[in-house]
C-alpha cells in the first residue's frame, strides 16, 4: 500500500506495518523516542502533566510520576477515540518519567494520551500542527 499518512482508505489492507482505522491508515514507526527517570525522591502521588510544547510539530514531551511500581499503559487515541498506538505497556518502578513522542508519521489534528497504572487513569489532549 502506498499513499500519504492519514490518507482516506477505500477498502482494506492486511499489511502488518500499517493499521487501518475507520477509513484512514497510519504507518506507525517508533513514536516513543526516549525515556528518562529521576529516582532521587519517589513521588507521593500520581501525576500526568500536559505535554510540552502543545501544539507541537513533530515532537513533544510527556511527563508522569508514580508513587510505586505499577504496570503502566500509555496509549495514544485520535479525536474519535480510536487507538492510534500504545506508547508504553510495561512495568515501571516508582519515579518521575519523561518521554519524547515523535509524531512525524501522523497527520495534523487533535489526539489524546491516556495513562493507566493500577486503578489510576488520566487523559490529556495534545494537538499536532503541520
Amino acid at each position: 500500500m502506498t499513499g500519504t499518512v492519514g490518507q482516506v482508505l477505500i477498502g482494506r489492507t492486511q499489511n502488518p506495518s500499517y493499521t487501518v482505522l475507520s477509513g484512514f491508515w497510519y504507518q506507525i514507526g517508533s513514536i516513543l523516542t526516549d525515556g528518562k527517570t529521576n529516582l532521587d525522591s519517589p513521588p507521593k502521588e500520581f501525576r500526568v502533566e500536559q505535554n510540552y510544547p502543545n501544539p507541537f510539530n513533530p515532537t513533544t514531551i510527556v511527563r508522569f510520576t508514580m508513587p510505586k511500581t505499577y504496570h503502566v499503559r500509555l496509549t495514544l487515541y485520535d479525536m474519535l477515540g480510536r487507538r492510534v498506538t500504545t506508547l508504553i505497556d510495561e512495568e515501571k518502578p516508582a519515579g518521575e518519567y519523561e518521554f519524547t513522542v515523535d509524531a512525524k508519521h501522523l497527520s495534523s489534528g487533535i489526539y489524546f494520551y491516556m495513562m493507566q497504572a493500577g486503578a489510576f487513569t488520566q487523559t490529556r489532549k495534545l494537538t499536532l500542527v503541520r
